[in-house]
């Protein structure tokens, strides 16, 4: 078990815990104001990923977090 946790600790870094914490907080508040969170991040991925990431990353990101809400939603939606 030791050996599995510091295997999967030894290919993540600073990097992506920054952006795993920046997603949640950008999808926090997307959740709570409902807008500003996909502006929020659009604008942080340009610092801290190359410039042809940011709109994958991005999509990707929004598309997690609405598939997220819909899911948890879906007896409101239908």
């Amino acid at each position: 078990m030791v050996d599995l946790v510091s295997t999967v600790f030894s290919y993540v870094s600073i990097r992506d815990v920054g952006l795993f914490i920046l997603t949640v907080f950008t999808s926090t508040i997307a959740g709570i104001f409902g807008l500003g969170g996909g502006l929020i991040l659009a604008v942080s991925l340009s610092w801290l990923v190359p410039v042809n990431a940011v709109v994958p990353i991005h999509g990707t990101t929004q598309l997690a977090s609405n598939a997220s809400r819909l899911f948890f939603c879906y007896h409101q939606v239908v």
